[in-house]
């Protein structure tokens, strides 16, 4: 979903406010991983309800994280699905000049739309709450020493001299 919308969002900047016709694509595929996710992030929920092994492990941080992320795709949803396409097109143009002023700290005002509202709310929130939860673990996926190790344990095999003569 957030390549998707880092997509759209180049795509409007690049061609200066006039979108080739394949932009309109991006909305209903948008749409369709919204929902997915959505779809997903039930089912974890309800497996962490109903999967006594899982419900034995989980903790109310993994339920809170759980309902932000659905809470947060159903508003991105709702800005597609409740909006008439005037609205949204009206929406994405403030959108655009709204985040491209922040990134070079000139903010403007931010758009008036209650659903873009609602889901900028709910993602600072997630934002705010990464760094005091388990969620953080993620970040080591980038810093993890694995990562610079060499993975040729079979051709170069350590062997302890002490050890190799306790064998003989």
């Amino acid at each position: 979903m957030l390549i998707q919308h880092v997509l759209r969002h180049y795509v409007y900047d690049f061609y200066h406010g006039n979108p080739p016709a394949w932009y309109n694509l991006l909305v209903p595929i948008g749409l369709v991983f919204g929902t997915l996710m959505l779809i997903s992030l039930v089912y974890l929920f309800l497996k962490r309800i109903f999967v006594e092994r899982v419900k034995f492990i989980s903790v109310l941080s993994d339920y809170f994280i759980l309902v932000l992320l659905m809470l947060i795709t159903i508003a991105g949803l709702s800005e597609i699905v409740f909006q008439s396409p005037a609205a949204l097109e009206k929406s994405v143009v403030q959108l655009d000049a709204f985040f491209n002023k922040l990134f070079i700290f000139q903010p403007v005002d931010i758009p008036h739309n209650p659903f873009f509202l609602l889901h900028y709310t709910l993602v600072l929130i997630l934002l705010a709450y990464i760094p005091f939860s388990k969620i953080i673990h993620f970040v080591g996926i980038f810093f993890s020493p694995t990562l610079a190790m060499n993975d040729d344990v079979r051709e170069n095999r350590y062997t302890d001299e002490r050890t190799t003569r306790l064998t003989i």
